[in-house]
């Protein structure tokens, strides 16, 4: 695979009327790809940003770039329609990874119980949301009350931590789980064990995968990547 060259020396950023941070190549504003200005909220993530372009030599490896992919994705996507951002991580919460329970053996019942109640919980007293369990894979209809909660607290959230919400719930499977991460409920091996607990038990009786051990450490890597976006992005 061909790779961009390095066109640039100079990488900085600069702070703008508006209080936003600009990422600046060769003192010229940096654009995402879809044209837009590459601003930031906070002058730690546009630093954060700022190193990872200053990493790059000869030619340019996007895979070493997560926070600028992240923010990309920000910028483009989230900016423009925050709706759209919102119902995905409703539709997330809608059927929610905690919500479903095995109804055996009794050791995998013990551990979901024991590493997801204490988390509905905590989203009940956060976000007043109450979410109903199910056991094995049947329909589930969440109260509409709550996620019309949880859809009002969304709204008052920034453009950043909706991207990294978004991102965190598709990789976990669970709103809660995303939205315990960014709030520092759950660190980020805390968060992808807890997800993980179902394939976790099944490796104990058959034996692990390596491959799927390959995936699982990508993923990993990825939660600790939008987790780091989520605290760099936000105000301290």
């Amino acid at each position: 695979m061909r790779r961009p060259k390095r066109l640039y020396r100079d990488v900085s950023t600069e702070r703008l009327a508006t209080g936003q941070w600009q990422l600046r190549l060769d003192h010229k504003p940096a654009s995402t790809p879809a044209g837009n200005g590459f601003c930031l909220p906070t002058g730690r993530l546009a630093e954060a940003i700022a190193q990872e372009w200053r990493s790059q030599s000869v030619e340019i490896h996007p895979e070493t770039m997560g926070l600028t992919r992240l923010a990309n994705t920000a910028i483009d996507r989230v900016v423009p329609d925050s709706r759209s951002a919102i119902a995905e991580i409703l539709k997330f919460a809608g059927c929610d990874l905690l919500c479903f329970r095995a109804p055996g053996p009794d050791l995998l019942v013990e551990r979901q119980c024991a590493i997801w109640d204490p988390l509905l919980d905590w989203a009940r007293a956060r976000y007043e949301i109450t979410l109903k369990c199910v056991y094995g894979i049947r329909p589930i209809q969440q109260p509409v009350e709550d996620l019309a909660a949880l859809e009002a607290t969304l709204r008052e959230l920034g453009h950043f931590p909706l991207a990294g919400l978004v991102a965190a719930a598709n990789i976990l499977g669970s709103a809660v789980l995303a939205l315990a991460l960014m709030e520092k409920r759950l660190d980020p091996p805390e968060a992808f064990t807890a997800a993980e607990l179902d394939a976790t038990y099944q490796a104990e009786i058959w034996g692990e995968d390596s491959e799927v051990t390959g995936r699982n450490h990508k993923k990993l890597s990825e939660i600790e990547l939008i987790s780091r976006f989520m605290d760099l992005a936000a105000a301290v």
